[in-house]
């Protein structure tokens, strides 16, 4: 079994892993603006605007795909190795 100071290790690198990630989100959001816009997010400095950001991309047909399975077409791109 590790040792406790492994343990501890691995959760501060996680921490910080973390609020490195939050910190780069934040300045993102405030500095570029999102893709076909000019102008820059309209927002306070809220959590939601923030985690707003991630919501983007894939993220939509991976929760139709865990929600749903694969019964729409173009979620079909989203497959798994080894079922073939």
């Amino acid at each position: 079994m590790p040792s406790r100071t492994a343990w501890i290790e691995a959760a501060r690198i996680f921490v910080i892993s973390r609020l490195v990630i939050l910190l780069i989100t934040a300045v993102s959001v405030f500095r570029f603006p999102l893709a076909g816009t000019t102008s820059l997010r309209n927002c306070t400095f809220n959590a939601s605007c923030l985690l707003s950001i991630w919501y983007h991309f894939d993220g939509i047909a991976y929760v139709n795909v865990a929600s749903r399975g694969y019964s729409m077409p173009q979620d079909t791109v989203f497959f798994l190795f080894g079922l073939c």
